[in-house]
This record gives structure tokens, sequence and C-alpha cells, in this order.
């Protein structure tokens, strides 16, 4: 067990030498890094005291360019992702307009074809019967399954 204790002990301090040497080497990257790029700003900075009036202005011309490029960039990329979120919507509506009318259709054909079972249940018609009586029965009313004659009977009692 004591064995165990002090092997652990041993591997903490070697990884607490390991930690404290990477820190002492991303502080002097860091640091060279900083010296670096304090070099170069000095460097632009004794261009830009040299270079004359209108070359400064140039300068500064260029970058207020470059960034107005930038953000004309960044404004064609905002219109490009609008009008493609348009599209999307668009399509959206078309597709729920195309379910809808779907979806009406087959209401549609649902009730069709209710209409033709109940006309295929009722009795088969006889010779004897009129062809008025037949186009009576394929409408389904109570008051049109009579035959001709007595509709216009009953039509007249109602009067």
């Amino acid at each position: 067990m004591r064995h165990l204790i002090s092997s652990l002990q041993n591997h903490n301090l070697q990884l607490k030498g390991d930690v404290q040497r990477y820190k002492r080497k991303l502080r002097e990257t860091q640091l060279e890094i900083n010296k670096e790029s304090q070099k170069e700003m000095k460097l632009l900075l004794d261009m830009y005291k040299s270079a004359p009036k209108e070359q400064r202005d140039k300068v500064q011309l260029m970058a207020a360019e470059r960034k107005s490029k930038a953000e004309v960039e960044d404004l064609r990329m905002r219109v490009r992702e609008l009008e493609e979120r348009e599209r999307k919507e668009s399509k959206k509506l078309a597709d729920e307009d195309a379910l809808r009318k779907i979806r009406v259709a087959e209401e549609t054909i649902e009730h069709l074809q209710k209409k033709l079972a109940a006309t295929k249940q009722l009795p088969f018609l006889q010779d004897s019967e009129s062809p008025e009586t037949c186009r009576t029965l394929s409408s389904g009313s109570a008051m049109q399954l009579q035959p001709a004659p007595a509709r216009e009977v009953s039509m007249q009692a109602l009067s």
C-alpha cells in the first residue's frame, strides 16, 4: 500500500513539473509573439511617420475602401441568405397549398365513393320502372325514390 502511495506521489510530482515546464514555454512564446507584433507596429508607425501627408491620406483611404468592401460583401451574403430563406418559405407555402388541395380532392373522392356505394346498395331496377325513376334513385333522396307520377302528386299535395 505504501509503495502504491509513493508511486502516485512521484507521478503527481512529475505531472506538476510538466505543467510548470509547459507554462514557462507558453509564456516565452507569448513574449516572442508580443515582441514581433511590437516590432511590426513600430515599423508601421515609422513608415507612417516618414510618409508624406498625401500618402498617409491614401493609406487611410485604402483602409476605408477595404473596410467598405468587406461590409458590402457581408451585406451581399446577408441578402443571399434572406433570399434563400424567402425561397424556402414560398416553397413551404406552396407545399402547404398543394397539401390542402390534395386533402380537398381526397374528401371529394371519399364523398363520391360513399355516394356510389349508396347507389349500389339500392335494389336493382326492374324493366317496368321509368327512366325518371332511375335518375331519382341515383340522387339518393327519399322524396325522389317514388316513381315520377307519384312524386308529382305528392308535390301538388305539399303546395
